[in-house]
């Protein structure tokens, strides 16, 4: 289930709520006798694999200029 952010319209409080996406029902604040609308908030990204982190191994550059310059082709960098 998605985690949706509602924040109030009276008093401002902001609380998050586990949702179902087809889910309609109104939210009511718990703090006051506001209404709750849905606000856009950050979503989480997981990056899988190589290459997103400092710490990744980096390409061995004078490896891809050798194989290159042997097929034929020309190594810009």
């Amino acid at each position: 289930m998605p985690l949706y952010e509602f924040e109030c319209v009276k008093c401002g409080c902001v609380e998050e709520y586990l949702l179902p996406h087809h889910d309609s029902k109104k939210v009511s604040c718990p703090s006051c006798p506001g209404r709750m609308k849905r606000v856009m908030s950050s979503s989480s990204a997981h990056f899988k694999g190589t290459g997103f982190y400092a710490t990744d191994k980096k390409r061995d550059e004078p490896k891809i200029k050798r194989a290159m310059e042997k097929a034929g082709y020309e190594y810009d960098g």
